[in-house]
């Protein structure tokens, strides 16, 4: 693996040239993670579990706040309108 760094000058030799450019390199990282995909897909499975346990839980945790809110909504207005119907 080869990487190369340039840090730009202007003609006056002054580091104030924009980093505004495309890096353009063949690096070849889809043959290494070819290469490395087996060692690693026990550690990926288990990563990516934890992380579908972690959106689950943020998922159940939103519906529940969603149905206190609702409820307490619910709670707030009941009194109101036991009072109409008699």
């Amino acid at each position: 693996l080869l990487l190369v760094f340039h840090n730009p000058m202007n003609v006056q030799r002054l580091h104030c040239e924009h980093w505004s450019i495309a890096l353009h390199s063949n690096v070849g990282f889809r043959n290494y993670l070819e290469l490395v995909a087996k060692s690693i897909q026990d550690w990926v499975i288990k990563e990516e579990a934890i992380y579908q346990e972690s959106k689950m839980a943020e998922e159940i945790n939103r519906t529940k706040a969603e149905l206190e809110l609702k409820s307490a909504a619910a709670k707030i207005t009941s009194p109101g309108k036991i009072n109409a119907i008699k």
